[in-house]
């Protein structure tokens, strides 16, 4: 390795810091830390929490105070052949998420998540595939936890499309209350 930071904290609520980097300019493009990997297979950087114990605890760290602040910025520069991704996200425990974002502002827009895609082509700013050949699998799967009037699990603004057999449901007009119309197409 070429840097090794090492901090043995055990007890209460102590903050140990194995490495730490600052950029304090208050103008320009500057780094606390920069880690490069320029081999075929590697990590620039990496992060490892191991808490049996039930308290939550964290791989990686990062924040932004600033008001058009950026946490964590991944790219992806491959313009050749292959995948490359700006992030990746896994999950092999039994319960839990490859990625989770919360939004806990209370006032403007404030969005979970913010995908966006500029490829004419075959462009896609977010696509769910439920690989499993298996089970009730669903690619992407939206709820709302109100019941409000402008409550949606899932909204589009546009046109909508779909392949397969489409489905909805709805209030029956004569009878609200009790009653459904389960529509296919």
């Amino acid at each position: 390795p070429g840097i090794v930071g090492y901090s043995n904290v055990s007890t209460g609520f102590v903050n140990g810091i194995g490495v730490y980097g600052e950029a304090s300019a208050t103008t320009g493009l500057t780094y606390g830390g920069e880690f490069i990997n320029a081999s075929n297979a590697g990590t620039a950087v990496r992060g490892w929490a191991n808490n049996n114990s039930g308290v939550s605890t964290y791989g990686g760290d990062f924040y932004t105070g600033g008001s058009f602040g950026i946490a964590v910025h991944g790219q992806a520069y491959n313009t050749g052949n292959g995948i490359s991704y700006g992030g990746y996200f896994e999950n092999s425990s039994t319960d839990g998420a490859a990625l989770r974002a919360r939004a806990y502002g209370t006032s403007g827009i404030v969005l979970g998540g913010d995908f966006q895609c500029a490829n004419a082509n075959l462009g896609k700013g977010v696509l769910g595939n439920a690989t499993a050949s298996t089970g009730n699998t669903t690619g992407v799967y939206g709820t709302a936890a109100s019941n409000g009037v402008a409550a949606y699990g899932v909204f589009a603004s546009g046109r909508l499309g779909a392949s397969g057999t489409k489905s909805f449901l709805i209030d029956h007009p004569q009878d609200p209350e009790n009653k459904y119309l389960f529509h296919y197409s």
